[in-house]
């Protein structure tokens, strides 16, 4: 079989295309991590690049908020792909004693921004952390997560480095992220080049994080959705934004170059589908947050037994499978029938059972709160099992 290339170009895109179908270790290499450790220096690097961080301080101070609802004092944290510490200059000395920043570029750390704790950097790929086990009482993450290739296995590392009973508290950006430039660049490369390629990286989607935290060990999930729309004068000024942020496209699938007349109908198409009545078009960025516990046997959980959720420690579910532990009322009411005495099983697992899982609570909660609010993730249905619903989906903190 023989291959012709026309160009010097095709060759370059023939090789990134390989280069993205290479894995290490079954990992799949979906970005580049030195195109992408060279964006962020660049942007860093900017004489006017704090004017570029409006997204990444505010994700920040909504992150720090979740770490203040933990009641306890962190003696030891980390932030993982810290950027210029946009999570640490929310955070009070009171309630992180040292911080450790780590990045993969030296740029944004020497202009990382002033914070009340003492810090210290570490020169670091967020796919590889250079920290023993057991160190740390508290991880961070903001908005760095979704451009690791092994993303199952940075949750691994980090949930190594905590100690137990440590908490891993995270932001990344989910897949509805810039749905609209997406679509208007697809409609417009479909209109003058007869076909389409990815500009916008892939996302993780929120059906699969929780699965991803239960895989990596850490238990008491919560996963919750949060959404940020920021108004630009055009699509251009999007575009403009997201390479001074250091957002720009590093997949290795990427197209180097886009069409002027491309670009322009692109922008004509984003204004016509998306545009507001003073003339501006919104940029829609979707946050997961996510919070996980690593394993201790101080721990708690709430099950549901008889008519009340009673709290039970960790040592004790992990004997029983979930249909020997939970009673059930003698009334299902998910299907109006009487369940055996003594037979039970977990409330997740019959709502999969019978197709009834929602974005409410079950009935049997007698609330009417999302499922978020609760701290509870539902992963996709075909992910849950018996054990999974026990170590992951019911450790309900909130609920104590």
């Amino acid at each position: 079989m023989s291959l012709s290339v026309k160009s010097p170009r095709s060759l370059r895109c023939l090789w990134r295309g390989w280069r993205g179908l290479s894995s290490q270790g079954g990992v799949m290499n979906v970005f580049d991590r030195s195109m992408k450790r060279r964006q962020k220096q660049w942007a860093s690097s900017l004489l006017d690049s704090d004017k570029y961080d409006y997204l990444r301080d505010e994700v920040g101070s909504r992150l720090a908020d979740r770490v203040y609802d933990v009641s306890r004092t962190f003696p030891l944290a980390l932030d993982v792909g810290c950027g210029k510490s946009h999570i640490a200059e929310h955070l009070s000395k009171d309630i992180v004693e040292r911080l450790f920043l780590t990045d993969i570029s030296d740029s944004s750390l020497r202009n990382r921004k002033k914070c009340e704790m003492p810090t210290q950097c570490v020169l670091a790929d967020e796919e590889f952390l250079p920290f023993k086990e057991n160190t740390f009482d508290l991880a961070l993450s903001s908005l760095s997560l979704h451009w690791i290739n092994d993303l199952p296995g940075a949750l691994r590392q980090i949930h190594q480095v905590l100690k137990p009973d440590g908490v891993f508290i995270g932001a990344m950006v989910g897949g509805e992220t810039l749905y609209e430039l997406r679509c208007s660049l697809q409609l417009a490369e479909l209109e003058r080049e007869g076909g389409f390629a990815p500009h916008i990286s892939p996302y993780t989607a929120v059906t699969d994080l929780g699965n991803l935290l239960g895989r990596a060990g850490f238990n008491m999930l919560t996963v919750d959705i949060d959404e940020v729309q920021v108004h630009y004068p055009g699509m251009l000024e999007v575009m403009r934004d997201l390479q001074g942020m250091g957002e720009s496209n590093c997949a290795w699938n990427r197209k180097s170059l886009l069409h002027r007349d491309t670009i322009l109908a692109a922008a004509a198409i984003y204004k016509e589908m998306y545009g507001n009545e003073d003339g501006s078009v919104p940029a829609t960025f979707q946050i997961l947050y996510m919070i996980g516990w690593k394993p201790h046997e101080s721990q708690v959980c709430c099950i549901f037994i008889g008519q009340a959720w009673k709290p039970q420690p960790i040592a004790f579910l992990q004997k029983w499978n979930c249909s020997e532990i939970l009673t059930l009322p003698s009334c299902d009411k998910f299907t109006g029938k009487t369940s055996k005495k003594g037979f039970g099983e977990c409330l997740v697992c019959r709502s999969v059972k019978n197709k009834q899982i929602s974005d409410r609570p079950p009935e049997v909660l007698g609330q009417e709160e999302s499922l978020n609010q609760l701290g509870i993730c539902f992963t996709s249905t075909n992910m849950i099992t018996h054990e999974y619903c026990i170590s992951r989906l019911y450790f309900l903190q909130k609920l104590l």
